[in-house]
């Protein structure tokens, strides 16, 4: 077998290394790696999986179904492989990974089932848990309507209870009052929890939940009252079905409200449960948010291993001290730039996201146990999951335009597989709290911790505990010795004593966040880009010294540090100290750091443990081989066209030859 160009490239870097950064970083430790490979093999051993490409060519119903069809396979080997939950939800996320394949049972999944598990009591879920895991129920979760979807105490879809009937009726009193955007309820869901105004003898208790039967479990028409449909074509995710709902005064069992945090008695009578913590009731939305943080930087680890393959097999350009050899792309400075940051950006958002993924399972764990979880701990974690999926997501979405734009005119084509990524991973931003909404939820959240610690509030976690730096005098840094971990805490803590002292000045926090939404954002930022260097600082640190990893892994971190200090440079020097003689040294540094990364950005990247058949791009092949690969995609869409050119060019031309 000939030696390719991305075998001369993986010979520059030390054996294992990929290995070692893959089970370090993406996957967490050798054994998840080893889990995830073997879960991957079982779906990769069937014919859905061959070719990717030609999927990309049918039209978007042949896509849906075969997305369907391959969550359908997903759930049979889940039962005749006897996976238990956390291989099951892992063997899920991994058929989600290949392009295409994102189907409306993810939500099923990830939204109705997770959310029937937090708000609804052990017995109400007892009594429906068969159904919903033998898929007689496919739900969805229907939030968000037309005109309001991040400000939920503005929702307006009612659920009035009729004590007579001892039954509640939902109803969308308006146009914006219709459901709007809940992904799997165009055709695919027989079953909704649906988020309505509790409304009980004329007093509006708030937004509650309430589970609704959409569809005749045998025939899957829409009953009485319900009125369903698509909402049309997106940027990408099309094979998730996303639609809107109208209710017409339709009939629930009072039984169906969500009773875990609030209940309402036979005669009409509303409670909180006591001994229940609120905060439990949003943990589905935490879950998410961290799920979008793990999502993007595997979006961006996907474009960055593309880009960089495609940047080692593409020549262009000839060397100036060898005029007769042509340069491998990668080996432009600028080039290195636009995308050995990306490697390391996606590097910080997958290490990280592995300590919060343990949390929700810890946490969880915990919920189905009837343990309690510290409520202030709960809070942390709502202002640490808005603030990274904020800074994830925008790291996401922009790294892969420049991904995409480092491909040159190929990077266009939907057989690179970078469009389809970038309008993939777009939903991030907005989805589950548009990034600069939540974002003020993230300060509103930090400034309460910090009042709490100010009284006498326990810090219990390392979470909570940089609370206790926020008085701490500003350091005297060194250009050329920076402390990356202590100089993004300084930033962050600069930032979030200002907002306290702003805050201060106003009657009510919201007041103050509707004054100082700018404010409010950058402080949400600058959390959420301490939490990354401080948790990939830590993986780095952990690593083994006998390793091979280390070193790579050090400079990786370093170039995510000083390419995030010259961004926000003019915020280190007033909030952090940092000298402003540092810009020339910090950019020496970079041009250091990609000199030294350059040999094994190849190794580096294929650190993310991505197939082909995940990838699905012409540009990103293991073995280099790009233009065949682009030729084979070119001829699934080959055609003379003879139609349109007899039935409307020839015409054209015989007009103008009579003229």
């Amino acid at each position: 077998m000939s030696t390719t160009i991305l075998d001369v490239e993986r010979r520059k870097s030390p054996a294992g290394l990929s290995t070692e950064l893959a089970e370090t970083f993406y996957h967490g430790s050798r054994a998840k790696r080893e889990q995830f490979r073997r879960l991957r093999a079982l779906l990769e051993a069937h014919v859905l999986y061959d070719d990717g490409q030609k999927l990309l060519s049918e039209p978007i119903e042949e896509q849906r179904k075969r997305a369907l069809r391959m969550s359908c396979l997903s759930e049979k080997l889940i039962l005749t492989h006897k996976l238990n939950e956390e291989e099951a939800d892992l063997l899920r996320n991994i058929s989600y990974e290949f392009s295409g394949f994102e189907s409306p049972i993810l939500l099923h999944n990830a939204m109705f089932t997770k959310n029937i598990k937090s708000i609804f009591t052990p017995e109400q879920q007892a009594s429906w848990g068969s159904s919903i895991e033998s898929f007689k129920w496919l739900g969805c979760y229907a939030q968000t309507e037309l005109g309001h979807g991040s400000n939920l105490r503005s929702l307006e879809t009612t659920a009035m209870f009729l004590p007579d009937q001892d039954k509640f009726e939902l109803h969308s009193p308006t146009l914006t009052s219709y459901k709007y955007w809940p992904g799997a309820l165009a055709s695919t869901a027989n079953m909704a929890v649906v988020y309505a105004r509790l409304l009980v003898h004329g007093k509006d208790y708030g937004v509650h939940s309430f589970l609704l039967q959409l569809r005749d479990f045998e025939t899957h028409q829409t009953l009485p009252g319900i009125t369903v449909g698509h909402i049309g074509r997106k940027i990408a995710f099309n094979n998730v079905d996303n639609g809107y709902l109208k209710l017409d005064r339709v009939l629930i069992p009072r039984t169906n409200m969500a009773m875990k945090f609030s209940t309402l008695s036979r005669d009409g009578v509303y409670s909180s449960v006591e001994g229940v913590k609120r905060e439990i009731s949003y943990f589905t939305m935490l879950q998410m948010r961290y799920n979008m943080m793990f999502m993007s930087g595997k979006c961006l680890s996907k474009a960055a291993l593309i880009a960089v393959r495609y940047s080692a097999v593409r020549l262009q350009g000839l060397s100036a001290t060898e005029p007769n050899k042509e340069l491998q792309i990668l080996d432009y400075q600028t080039q290195q730039h636009r995308l050995l940051p990306r490697v390391a950006e996606s590097y910080a958002i997958m290490t990280t996201s592995h300590k919060y993924t343990a949390f929700c399972a810890d946490a969880t764990a915990m919920v189905d146990n009837g343990t309690e979880v510290d409520s202030i701990v709960l809070t942390m974690a709502h202002a640490s999951s808005c603030a990274l999926k904020i800074v994830a997501s925008e790291l996401c979405t922009n790294g892969i335009e420049v991904c995409r734009r480092a491909c040159g005119g190929h990077g266009y084509l939907q057989s690179s597989g970078l469009p389809e990524l970038l309008g993939y991973a777009a939903q991030f931003v907005t989805a589950e709290g548009e990034n600069y909404v939540i974002s003020q939820q993230t300060s509103r959240t930090l400034v309460k911790l910090l009042q709490g610690y100010r009284k006498g509030m326990a810090l219990s976690t390392p979470d909570l505990q940089v609370l206790g730096a926020i008085d701490a005098p500003l350091p005297k840094w060194s250009a050329s010795n920076i402390d990356y971990v202590a100089i993004f805490q300084r930033r962050f803590l600069a930032l979030l004593k200002e907002f306290e002292a702003t805050a201060k000045r106003y009657k009510s926090m919201d007041h103050a966040i509707q004054d100082n939404l700018i404010e409010s954002h950058h402080l949400a930022l600058s959390y959420g880009k301490y939490v990354l260097v401080h948790e990939f600082a830590a993986a780095v640190n952990a690593l083994p010294a006998s390793g091979v990893a280390k070193p790579h892994a050090r400079n990786l971190f370093e170039l995510f540090c000083v390419t995030q200090l010259q961004h926000d440079f003019g915020d280190f020097v007033s909030l952090a100290g940092l000298p402003s003689s540092t810009r020339s040294v910090l950019h020496k540094r970079l041009v250091d750091l990609l000199a030294t990364l350059r040999p094994h950005a190849v190794a580096l990247a294929e650190g993310f443990d991505h197939t082909d058949a995940t990838l699905n791009s012409t540009l990103g092949r293991a073995d280099g081989r790009v233009y065949e690969a682009l030729m084979k995609s070119s001829l699934l869409y080959a055609s003379d066209d003879i139609p349109a050119f007899t039935e409307y060019l020839q015409p054209l031309r015989q007009l103008h030859a009579r003229l």
